[in-house]
Protein backbone atom coordinates (compact mmCIF):
# COMPACT_ATOMS: atom_id res chain seq x y z
CA UNK A 1 0.00 0.00 0.00
CA UNK A 2 1.37 3.38 -0.94
CA UNK A 3 0.15 6.05 1.45
CA UNK A 4 0.88 9.54 0.33
CA UNK A 5 -0.03 12.80 1.94
CA UNK A 6 -0.81 15.38 -0.69
CA UNK A 7 -1.30 19.10 -0.26
CA UNK A 8 -3.51 21.39 -2.30
CA UNK A 9 -3.11 25.15 -2.28
CA UNK A 10 -6.11 27.32 -3.08
CA UNK A 11 -5.97 30.69 -4.82
CA UNK A 12 -4.45 33.81 -3.39
CA UNK A 13 -5.11 36.79 -5.64
CA UNK A 14 -1.71 38.24 -6.34
CA UNK A 15 -1.55 41.93 -6.92
CA UNK A 16 -1.35 43.80 -10.15
CA UNK A 17 1.03 46.73 -10.11
CA UNK A 18 -1.18 48.74 -7.78
CA UNK A 19 -3.04 46.04 -5.81
CA UNK A 20 -2.19 44.14 -2.66
CA UNK A 21 -2.90 40.44 -2.36
CA UNK A 22 -4.97 38.15 -0.22
CA UNK A 23 -3.71 34.72 0.68
CA UNK A 24 -5.34 31.40 1.41
CA UNK A 25 -4.28 27.78 1.13
CA UNK A 26 -5.44 24.26 1.83
CA UNK A 27 -4.50 20.60 1.51
CA UNK A 28 -5.53 17.06 2.18
CA UNK A 29 -4.05 14.28 4.28
CA UNK A 30 -4.49 10.57 4.89
CA UNK A 31 -4.31 7.96 7.59
CA UNK A 32 -4.31 4.20 7.48
CA UNK A 33 -5.29 1.34 9.75
CA UNK A 34 -3.31 -1.75 10.61
CA UNK A 35 -5.14 -4.85 11.76
CA UNK A 36 -3.46 -8.15 12.52
CA UNK A 37 -6.82 -9.90 12.15
CA UNK A 38 -7.28 -8.65 8.61
CA UNK A 39 -4.05 -10.19 7.34
CA UNK A 40 -4.50 -13.13 4.99
CA UNK A 41 -1.82 -15.62 4.11
CA UNK A 42 0.56 -14.08 1.60
CA UNK A 43 -1.10 -10.66 1.66
CA UNK A 44 0.29 -7.41 3.04
CA UNK A 45 -0.71 -6.50 6.57
CA UNK A 46 -1.68 -2.99 5.45
CA UNK A 47 -5.16 -2.76 3.89
CA UNK A 48 -5.85 0.12 1.51
CA UNK A 49 -7.95 1.93 4.07
CA UNK A 50 -6.66 5.47 3.75
CA UNK A 51 -8.91 8.50 3.89
CA UNK A 52 -8.33 11.97 2.56
CA UNK A 53 -10.21 15.19 2.13
CA UNK A 54 -9.53 18.68 0.87
CA UNK A 55 -10.97 22.13 1.08
CA UNK A 56 -11.87 24.27 -1.86
CA UNK A 57 -10.30 27.69 -1.81
CA UNK A 58 -12.22 30.91 -1.55
CA UNK A 59 -11.62 33.84 -3.85
CA UNK A 60 -11.68 37.37 -2.54
CA UNK A 61 -11.17 40.67 -4.30
CA UNK A 62 -7.64 42.08 -4.05
CA UNK A 63 -7.13 45.27 -2.09
CA UNK A 64 -7.18 48.22 -4.41
CA UNK A 65 -5.23 51.43 -4.81
CA UNK A 66 -7.44 54.08 -6.45
CA UNK A 67 -5.75 57.12 -7.98
CA UNK A 68 -8.02 60.15 -8.33
CA UNK A 69 -6.46 63.01 -10.27
CA UNK A 70 -7.66 66.44 -9.19
CA UNK A 71 -7.39 69.75 -10.96
CA UNK A 72 -5.26 71.32 -8.25
CA UNK A 73 -3.01 70.25 -5.45
CA UNK A 74 -4.69 69.77 -2.05
CA UNK A 75 -2.50 72.57 -0.67
CA UNK A 76 -4.52 72.90 2.50
CA UNK A 77 -2.85 69.78 3.90
CA UNK A 78 0.58 69.41 5.48
CA UNK A 79 2.51 66.34 4.44
CA UNK A 80 3.60 63.86 7.08
CA UNK A 81 7.26 63.90 7.95
CA UNK A 82 8.88 60.63 7.00
CA UNK A 83 10.02 58.40 9.85
CA UNK A 84 13.81 58.09 9.83
CA UNK A 85 15.91 55.01 10.44
CA UNK A 86 13.48 52.49 8.98
CA UNK A 87 14.60 49.21 7.50
CA UNK A 88 12.93 46.01 6.43
CA UNK A 89 13.19 43.21 3.93
CA UNK A 90 10.81 44.91 1.50
CA UNK A 91 11.74 48.50 2.35
CA UNK A 92 15.38 47.81 1.57
CA UNK A 93 14.53 46.64 -1.95
CA UNK A 94 12.20 49.37 -3.21
CA UNK A 95 13.49 52.46 -5.11
CA UNK A 96 14.39 55.63 -3.24
CA UNK A 97 11.26 57.53 -4.35
CA UNK A 98 9.08 54.71 -2.99
CA UNK A 99 11.07 54.59 0.26
CA UNK A 100 10.23 58.25 0.87
CA UNK A 101 6.54 57.45 0.44
CA UNK A 102 6.89 54.37 2.67
CA UNK A 103 8.46 56.55 5.42
CA UNK A 104 5.59 59.06 5.29
CA UNK A 105 2.98 56.32 5.23
CA UNK A 106 4.65 54.76 8.26
CA UNK A 107 4.33 58.02 10.18
CA UNK A 108 0.64 58.47 9.41
CA UNK A 109 -0.26 54.82 9.96
CA UNK A 110 1.65 54.66 13.25
CA UNK A 111 -0.60 57.48 14.45
CA UNK A 112 -3.60 55.45 13.24
CA UNK A 113 -4.76 58.13 10.83
CA UNK A 114 -7.19 57.07 8.13
CA UNK A 115 -6.49 60.20 6.09
CA UNK A 116 -3.36 62.30 5.80
CA UNK A 117 -1.05 64.00 3.30
CA UNK A 118 2.25 62.98 1.76
CA UNK A 119 4.55 64.26 -0.93
CA UNK A 120 5.39 61.96 -3.83
CA UNK A 121 6.97 62.14 -7.27
CA UNK A 122 3.94 60.28 -8.58
CA UNK A 123 0.76 58.71 -7.23
CA UNK A 124 2.05 55.50 -8.84
CA UNK A 125 4.67 55.29 -6.06
CA UNK A 126 2.04 54.82 -3.38
CA UNK A 127 0.85 51.30 -4.26
CA UNK A 128 4.28 49.60 -4.14
CA UNK A 129 5.24 51.59 -1.02
CA UNK A 130 2.07 50.60 0.86
CA UNK A 131 2.42 46.98 -0.23
CA UNK A 132 6.02 46.87 1.02
CA UNK A 133 5.07 48.59 4.29
CA UNK A 134 2.32 46.11 5.16
CA UNK A 135 4.55 43.17 4.24
CA UNK A 136 7.22 44.46 6.65
CA UNK A 137 4.84 45.43 9.46
CA UNK A 138 2.18 42.89 10.52
CA UNK A 139 1.47 45.09 13.56
CA UNK A 140 -0.60 47.40 11.32
CA UNK A 141 -3.41 44.87 11.48
CA UNK A 142 -6.29 47.37 11.16
CA UNK A 143 -5.56 48.16 7.49
CA UNK A 144 -7.14 46.27 4.60
CA UNK A 145 -4.46 47.48 2.20
CA UNK A 146 -6.94 49.47 0.11
CA UNK A 147 -6.35 53.19 -0.36
CA UNK A 148 -7.44 56.19 -2.40
CA UNK A 149 -4.96 58.83 -3.55
CA UNK A 150 -6.04 62.35 -4.41
CA UNK A 151 -3.83 64.97 -6.01
CA UNK A 152 -2.68 66.86 -9.06
CA UNK A 153 -0.81 64.67 -11.58
CA UNK A 154 2.95 64.59 -11.20
CA UNK A 155 5.16 65.53 -8.23
CA UNK A 156 3.55 67.23 -5.28
CA UNK A 157 1.36 66.79 -2.26
CA UNK A 158 -1.17 63.92 -2.23
CA UNK A 159 -4.05 63.15 0.09
CA UNK A 160 -4.21 59.51 1.21
CA UNK A 161 -7.35 57.80 2.47
CA UNK A 162 -6.80 54.35 3.96
CA UNK A 163 -9.46 51.70 4.48
CA UNK A 164 -9.69 50.20 7.99
CA UNK A 165 -11.03 46.70 8.63
CA UNK A 166 -12.32 47.59 12.12
CA UNK A 167 -13.73 50.66 13.84
CA UNK A 168 -10.82 52.92 14.88
CA UNK A 169 -12.25 52.92 18.40
CA UNK A 170 -11.61 49.16 18.59
CA UNK A 171 -7.92 49.24 17.67
CA UNK A 172 -6.70 49.56 21.27
CA UNK A 173 -8.76 46.62 22.51
CA UNK A 174 -7.70 44.44 19.59
CA UNK A 175 -4.09 45.45 20.16
CA UNK A 176 -4.38 44.42 23.81
CA UNK A 177 -5.69 40.98 22.82
CA UNK A 178 -2.87 40.54 20.30
CA UNK A 179 -0.25 41.52 22.86
CA UNK A 180 -1.73 39.09 25.37
CA UNK A 181 -1.52 36.29 22.83
CA UNK A 182 2.08 37.22 21.96
CA UNK A 183 2.92 37.17 25.67
CA UNK A 184 2.15 33.46 25.71
CA UNK A 185 5.07 32.99 23.33
CA UNK A 186 7.39 35.66 24.68
CA UNK A 187 6.92 34.37 28.22
CA UNK A 188 8.56 31.09 27.19
CA UNK A 189 11.78 32.77 26.06
CA UNK A 190 14.74 32.73 28.41
CA UNK A 191 18.20 34.24 28.65
CA UNK A 192 20.64 32.43 26.44
CA UNK A 193 17.94 30.90 24.26
CA UNK A 194 19.30 30.32 20.75
CA UNK A 195 17.78 31.87 17.66
CA UNK A 196 16.92 28.41 16.37
CA UNK A 197 15.03 27.62 19.57
CA UNK A 198 13.10 30.89 19.24
CA UNK A 199 12.19 30.07 15.64
CA UNK A 200 11.12 26.53 16.45
CA UNK A 201 9.05 27.72 19.43
CA UNK A 202 7.31 30.36 17.30
CA UNK A 203 6.57 27.73 14.63
CA UNK A 204 5.03 25.42 17.23
CA UNK A 205 3.15 28.25 18.95
CA UNK A 206 1.46 29.49 15.79
CA UNK A 207 0.47 26.00 14.67
CA UNK A 208 -0.82 24.83 18.04
CA UNK A 209 -2.93 27.93 18.55
CA UNK A 210 -4.37 28.33 15.05
CA UNK A 211 -6.89 26.29 13.08
CA UNK A 212 -6.84 26.48 9.30
CA UNK A 213 -10.28 27.77 8.29
CA UNK A 214 -11.17 29.07 4.85
CA UNK A 215 -13.37 32.12 5.29
CA UNK A 216 -11.92 32.96 8.70
CA UNK A 217 -12.63 36.53 9.75
CA UNK A 218 -9.74 38.96 9.24
CA UNK A 219 -7.85 36.15 7.52
CA UNK A 220 -5.28 38.45 5.89
CA UNK A 221 -3.93 39.90 9.15
CA UNK A 222 -2.89 38.81 12.63
CA UNK A 223 -6.31 39.42 14.18
CA UNK A 224 -7.41 36.13 12.61
CA UNK A 225 -4.74 33.92 14.16
CA UNK A 226 -3.94 35.82 17.34
CA UNK A 227 -7.45 36.74 18.46
CA UNK A 228 -9.86 34.37 16.72
CA UNK A 229 -7.37 31.48 16.33
CA UNK A 230 -8.60 30.72 12.82
CA UNK A 231 -6.84 31.78 9.64
CA UNK A 232 -5.31 30.89 6.29
CA UNK A 233 -1.68 31.00 5.21
CA UNK A 234 -1.49 34.81 5.37
CA UNK A 235 -2.46 34.80 9.05
CA UNK A 236 -0.08 31.97 9.93
CA UNK A 237 2.86 33.67 8.20
CA UNK A 238 2.12 37.15 9.56
CA UNK A 239 1.80 35.94 13.15
CA UNK A 240 5.05 34.00 12.82
CA UNK A 241 6.70 37.20 11.56
CA UNK A 242 5.15 39.26 14.37
CA UNK A 243 6.31 36.90 17.13
CA UNK A 244 9.88 36.66 15.86
CA UNK A 245 10.11 40.43 15.41
CA UNK A 246 9.24 40.78 19.09
CA UNK A 247 11.81 38.09 19.94
CA UNK A 248 14.54 39.97 18.05
CA UNK A 249 14.90 37.43 15.22
CA UNK A 250 14.85 38.49 11.57
CA UNK A 251 11.76 37.21 9.77
CA UNK A 252 10.20 38.35 6.49
CA UNK A 253 6.78 37.69 5.01
CA UNK A 254 7.06 36.10 1.56
CA UNK A 255 4.32 35.87 -1.07
CA UNK A 256 4.36 33.87 -4.25
CA UNK A 257 2.85 30.99 -6.18
CA UNK A 258 2.94 27.27 -5.63
CA UNK A 259 2.09 24.35 -7.88
CA UNK A 260 -1.20 22.63 -7.17
CA UNK A 261 -0.18 18.98 -7.23
CA UNK A 262 -3.64 17.88 -8.31
CA UNK A 263 -4.37 20.28 -11.16
CA UNK A 264 -0.82 21.37 -11.95
CA UNK A 265 -1.96 25.00 -11.97
CA UNK A 266 -0.20 27.76 -10.11
CA UNK A 267 -1.95 28.99 -6.98
CA UNK A 268 -0.88 31.58 -4.44
CA UNK A 269 0.60 31.12 -1.00
CA UNK A 270 2.49 32.91 1.80
CA UNK A 271 5.42 31.70 3.90
CA UNK A 272 8.46 33.14 5.71
CA UNK A 273 12.16 33.82 5.36
CA UNK A 274 14.15 33.80 8.61
CA UNK A 275 17.79 34.27 9.55
CA UNK A 276 19.35 32.06 12.21
CA UNK A 277 22.88 32.90 13.33
CA UNK A 278 23.55 34.69 10.05
CA UNK A 279 22.12 31.99 7.76
CA UNK A 280 18.90 32.35 5.78
CA UNK A 281 16.32 29.56 5.82
CA UNK A 282 12.64 29.25 4.92
CA UNK A 283 9.70 28.29 7.11
CA UNK A 284 6.09 27.50 6.24
CA UNK A 285 3.98 27.29 9.42
CA UNK A 286 0.79 26.65 7.44
CA UNK A 287 2.06 23.45 5.89
CA UNK A 288 3.54 22.47 9.24
CA UNK A 289 -0.01 22.21 10.59
CA UNK A 290 -1.22 18.64 9.89
CA UNK A 291 -4.80 19.51 10.75
CA UNK A 292 -5.31 22.07 8.01
CA UNK A 293 -5.89 19.15 5.67
CA UNK A 294 -9.50 18.55 6.64
CA UNK A 295 -12.53 20.07 8.33
CA UNK A 296 -12.47 17.04 10.66
CA UNK A 297 -9.24 16.63 12.59
CA UNK A 298 -7.81 13.16 12.97
CA UNK A 299 -7.13 12.21 16.58
CA UNK A 300 -3.89 10.47 15.58
CA UNK A 301 -2.46 13.46 13.78
CA UNK A 302 0.33 15.23 15.66
CA UNK A 303 -0.13 18.83 16.71
CA UNK A 304 2.90 19.88 14.67
CA UNK A 305 4.94 18.38 11.86
CA UNK A 306 8.46 19.64 11.16
CA UNK A 307 9.01 19.01 7.45
CA UNK A 308 8.44 22.72 6.75
CA UNK A 309 10.69 24.10 9.47
CA UNK A 310 13.95 25.45 7.99
CA UNK A 311 13.87 24.71 4.26
CA UNK A 312 16.50 25.31 1.60
CA UNK A 313 15.96 26.91 -1.79
CA UNK A 314 16.14 23.43 -3.32
CA UNK A 315 13.38 22.28 -0.98
CA UNK A 316 11.19 25.17 -2.09
CA UNK A 317 11.86 24.51 -5.77
CA UNK A 318 11.03 20.80 -5.52
CA UNK A 319 7.85 21.60 -3.59
CA UNK A 320 6.71 24.04 -6.27
CA UNK A 321 7.20 27.32 -4.40
CA UNK A 322 7.76 30.32 -6.69
CA UNK A 323 8.33 33.59 -4.81
CA UNK A 324 7.01 36.79 -6.37
CA UNK A 325 9.48 38.42 -8.75
CA UNK A 326 8.78 41.84 -7.25
CA UNK A 327 11.48 41.25 -4.64
CA UNK A 328 14.78 39.40 -4.60
CA UNK A 329 14.59 36.31 -2.42
CA UNK A 330 17.95 35.00 -1.16
CA UNK A 331 19.06 31.51 -2.09
CA UNK A 332 20.13 29.23 0.73
CA UNK A 333 21.39 25.66 0.61
CA UNK A 334 22.62 25.07 4.16
CA UNK A 335 20.98 22.30 6.19
CA UNK A 336 22.47 23.55 9.44
CA UNK A 337 19.02 24.12 10.95
CA UNK A 338 17.17 21.24 9.30
CA UNK A 339 15.01 19.64 12.02
CA UNK A 340 15.84 16.11 10.84
CA UNK A 341 19.56 16.78 10.70
CA UNK A 342 19.60 18.36 14.15
CA UNK A 343 17.70 15.46 15.70
CA UNK A 344 19.59 12.61 14.06
CA UNK A 345 16.76 11.64 11.71
CA UNK A 346 18.68 12.33 8.48
CA UNK A 347 19.91 9.40 6.35
CA UNK A 348 22.33 9.87 3.49
CA UNK A 349 21.44 6.39 2.21
CA UNK A 350 18.57 4.01 2.80
CA UNK A 351 19.44 0.80 4.60
CA UNK A 352 16.70 -1.71 5.43
CA UNK A 353 18.34 -3.04 8.59
CA UNK A 354 19.11 0.44 9.87
CA UNK A 355 15.49 1.59 9.48
CA UNK A 356 14.15 -1.64 10.95
CA UNK A 357 16.40 -1.25 13.99
CA UNK A 358 15.24 2.35 14.35
CA UNK A 359 11.58 1.24 14.30
CA UNK A 360 12.13 -1.52 16.86
CA UNK A 361 14.16 0.75 19.14
CA UNK A 362 11.42 3.39 19.00
CA UNK A 363 8.78 0.80 19.89
CA UNK A 364 10.84 -0.72 22.70
CA UNK A 365 11.51 2.73 24.14
CA UNK A 366 7.82 3.63 24.14
CA UNK A 367 8.05 6.33 21.45
CA UNK A 368 4.78 7.30 19.78
CA UNK A 369 6.35 8.16 16.42
CA UNK A 370 9.34 7.74 14.14
CA UNK A 371 10.91 10.28 11.78
CA UNK A 372 13.28 10.05 8.86
CA UNK A 373 14.59 12.15 6.00
CA UNK A 374 16.70 11.03 3.07
CA UNK A 375 19.27 12.72 0.91
CA UNK A 376 17.44 12.21 -2.39
CA UNK A 377 14.28 10.85 -3.93
CA UNK A 378 15.70 7.43 -4.83
CA UNK A 379 16.65 6.63 -1.24
CA UNK A 380 13.39 8.09 0.04
CA UNK A 381 11.34 6.11 -2.47
CA UNK A 382 13.11 2.87 -1.57
CA UNK A 383 12.39 3.42 2.11
CA UNK A 384 8.75 4.31 1.49
CA UNK A 385 8.27 1.27 -0.71
CA UNK A 386 9.63 -1.13 1.91
CA UNK A 387 7.70 0.56 4.70
CA UNK A 388 4.27 0.59 3.10
CA UNK A 389 4.30 -1.83 0.15
CA UNK A 390 6.71 -4.28 1.73
CA UNK A 391 6.79 -5.78 5.20
CA UNK A 392 9.11 -3.32 6.96
CA UNK A 393 6.48 -1.29 8.83
CA UNK A 394 4.01 -4.15 9.26
CA UNK A 395 6.68 -6.39 10.80
CA UNK A 396 7.68 -3.66 13.26
CA UNK A 397 4.09 -2.95 14.21
CA UNK A 398 3.36 -6.64 14.70
CA UNK A 399 6.15 -6.52 17.27
CA UNK A 400 4.46 -3.54 18.91
CA UNK A 401 1.10 -5.35 18.97
CA UNK A 402 2.66 -8.45 20.46
CA UNK A 403 4.28 -6.64 23.38
CA UNK A 404 1.11 -4.62 24.00
CA UNK A 405 -1.22 -7.59 23.60
CA UNK A 406 -3.27 -5.91 20.87
CA UNK A 407 -4.86 -7.42 17.78
CA UNK A 408 -5.47 -4.13 15.96
CA UNK A 409 -3.40 -1.01 15.58
CA UNK A 410 -3.73 2.19 13.61
CA UNK A 411 -1.10 4.64 12.50
CA UNK A 412 -0.92 8.05 10.82
CA UNK A 413 1.69 8.58 8.10
CA UNK A 414 2.93 11.97 6.87
CA UNK A 415 5.05 11.55 3.73
CA UNK A 416 6.47 14.51 1.82
CA UNK A 417 7.71 13.32 -1.58
CA UNK A 418 9.32 16.65 -2.47
CA UNK A 419 11.16 16.92 0.85
CA UNK A 420 12.06 13.21 1.22
CA UNK A 421 10.58 13.05 4.74
CA UNK A 422 8.60 10.22 6.36
CA UNK A 423 6.90 10.67 9.74
CA UNK A 424 4.79 7.87 11.20
CA UNK A 425 2.63 8.25 14.31
CA UNK A 426 0.95 5.33 16.12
Amino acid sequence: MNIKKTRIIVPLLLSTSLCLSTAGCSADGAFAFLSKESKEEGSPLLPDNSQSSSREGEKTDPEEIVIIEEQQDPVEGTAEKGTEGLSGFHYDQIPEEERKVYEQLYTGISERKSEFYITADSAENVGPALRALLADHPEFFWLTGSASIYGFPGPGIKRITLEFNIDPADIDSQQALIEAEAAGYLGQLYDGMSEYEKVRLAYEYVIRNTDYVMGAQQSQNIQSSMIYHESVCAGYAREFQYLLANAGVFCAYVEGDITDRTSGSMEAHAWNLVMIDGEYTYVDPTWGDPNYTSEEQNDMAPEVTYSYLCLTSDDLARSGYQPTEEYTIPETYSRTWDYYVLNGYYHEYYNYDEIYTMLIDAINNGADSVHMKFSDFDNYSAAKGDLYDGELLSTALQHKMSIEGKGTMSYYPVNEDALYTIDIYW
